[in-house]
Parts: C-alpha cells; sequence; structure tokens
C-alpha cells in the first residue's frame, strides 16, 4: 500500500518517518503477546491522532511503524517526530497495566537520501541503528552512513572467514617482571 501511495504521489519531496517501540520484547516477557498486541493497538491510535490529514502510518514489524508524508522538511520531520512523542508522553494501559512507552525514531527524505520507497526505509533503518544508544529521539538519515556500515560489514565477514579457514596465528610474547621476577 506505501508503495502504491509514493509511486501515485505528485509531490516532489516525501519523508518517511520510522518510529520504534523500544522494549516491546521485554513487555512480551513479561506480560504475554495478547498483551503487547493491545499495546500495540493503542500505540498506532496514539500515532494516527498526533499526524497530519495525508499522512500515512503502516506497521512493517513487531516494533515498528513507518509514516509516510508528503511533508519532506527536515523541519517537517522534526515536528512530526515531536508530536509522535507528544501524543505518546503519557502511559498507555492495558487490562490494568499502565506502561510508559519509550520510543526511537529515524526519517529519510526524498529525494535528497532515495528516490524509492525501499531507499528511504533502508535510509531511515541504518539512521535508527547508528542511533542506538543515543538519548535523542529523532535520528536523520547522514549521507555515506550506508557506506560505513557496508564496509563495516565486509570487514566482519572477512574476518569471520579468516577464523574459519584458520588464517590467523597467534604468537605470544610472555613478560618478565624484573622486580618480582615472574612471567605475567
Amino acid at each position: 500500500y506505501l508503495g502504491e501511495l509514493f509511486s501515485a504521489s505528485t509531490a516532489e519531496k516525501h519523508s518517511l518517518l520510522l518510529v520504534k517501540v523500544r522494549k516491546q520484547r521485554e513487555l512480551t516477557e513479561v506480560y504475554g503477546m495478547d498483551w503487547t498486541d493491545q499495546l500495540v493497538v493503542q500505540v498506532a491510535d496514539q500515532l494516527r491522532t498526533a499526524l497530519a490529514e495525508g499522512d500515512v502510518v503502516a506497521r512493517i514489524a513487531r516494533d515498528q511503524f513507518v509514516v509516510w508524508s508528503e511533508s519532506a522538511g527536515e523541519e517537517d520531520v522534526a515536528r512530526q517526530a515531536n508530536a509522535v512523542a507528544k501524543a505518546l508522553k503519557f502511559p498507555l494501559g492495558v487490562a490494568g497495566i499502565d506502561v510508559k512507552v519509550d520510543l526511537q525514531m529515524s526519517a529519510a527524505l526524498a529525494p535528497e537520501h532515495g528516490a524509492s520507497l525501499d531507499d528511504l526505509l533502508r535510509r531511515a533503518v541504518i539512521a535508527m541503528s547508528s542511533a542506538i544508544g543515543a538519548m535523542s529521539q529523532l535520528r536523520l538519515y547522514q549521507e555515506g552512513e550506508d557506506l560505513r556500515l557496508h564496509r563495516k560489514l565486509r570487514v566482519t565477514q572477512r574476518l569471520q572467514l579468516a577464523i574459519l579457514e584458520g588464517a590467523f596465528e597467534l604468537h605470544y610474547q610472555p613478560k618478565l617482571s624484573l622486580g618480582s621476577r615472574r612471567v605475567e
């Protein structure tokens, strides 16, 4: 559905806001799948109320939503993220249990960060992974982040292959402490 909207749009600029519900796995482990599903429905409802007319929200993973919009400036995305954060500022209640929903958000803009919905989603995911552990609620994709991630992945894969093929040798040089005359 989002792909069709993206293709049919006549707007020159688009934005894709990726919204991740943090700690959903832990909530599922504690309260169960049905409880978490009810929480996700409430999160989706809150997202819908926070967005402008014409914005589209879709759940794309267990703990992730995407918001597609024809407003594409950095300020527009920041305003959108602030509206989402404000809508989910207060705890949500399911079956008498109230929880504060923590969010992490990233965004990518078209045409600056990609020409297709797939490009924007991939770059928003990359921005999200670059923001893991960051305290800011919104992380906009930065040019070149995908190249750094690709390089890191290649190095990791080459090291893993070298380990499997026995291409590493361990050389150990013991140190002698002159004071204690012990090998360390």
